[in-house]
């Protein structure tokens, strides 16, 4: 299972390692609470990714703002300070649940944490995918458990590891059950 911190915590590393001036940046991912929104949303929408490189977690920076993008594709580019309870939102504003820092994914990766589960995992398959709402394609991996194999649900992650569906039985169709769509690559265009 991921590490799970809280938004404090995370804004600490951020800045911690951005207080260095480093070449590469480090990515967070924010869980808001369901009760932050009028309507119910799958944990992938509640789900948004941020980087270290944000103004706001930098030091002398000056402006202050925290972009992220949602899990599920939606928002591709938010200004989510605005939103956050936790930053200039308000006490109405979007409530963050947990937090944990991303592992990049590729097919070839294996020992992955998955949130909200517990061993690791390894890639098995993977793909373009969709919501119907979205304006981003989705990187997707089927992931199988390191443990349990093939008598264990797999479940379905994006290139940062966050989770987009548990117990998944019959691969990316069960992806495709819950409204999402198969995008074309790149080389299947080439190919057909």
């Amino acid at each position: 299972m991921k590490e799970r911190i809280s938004y404090a915590e995370l804004v600490q590393m951020f800045r911690d390692h951005e207080g260095k001036h480093p070449e590469d940046h480090l990515t967070g991912i924010l869980v808001f609470t369901e009760d932050s929104f009028e309507q119910t949303y799958s944990l992938a929408a509640r789900t948004y990714l941020v980087s270290s490189d944000n103004k706001a977690y930098q030091p002398k920076m000056g402006g202050y703002s925290i972009y992220g993008a949602c899990a599920d594709g939606t928002d591709p580019m938010v200004r989510l300070e605005k939103y956050m309870a936790a930053e200039q939102g308000g006490k109405n504003g979007w409530k963050v649940e947990y937090c944990y820092l991303a592992e990049k994914i590729d097919r070839n990766s294996d020992r992955i944490s998955v949130d909200g589960h517990t061993g690791t995992w390894y890639v098995i398959d993977e793909g373009i995918y969709r919501t119907k709402q979205a304006r981003r394609d989705v990187r997707c991996y089927l992931l199988e458990s390191e443990q349990y194999g093939e008598d264990a649900a797999h479940v379905i992650v994006d290139n940062y590891g966050v989770l987009l569906l548990d117990d998944v039985y019959n691969g990316f169709d069960d992806l495709i059950e819950a409204d999402w769509i198969k995008c074309e690559t790149a080389k299947e265009n080439e190919d057909g």
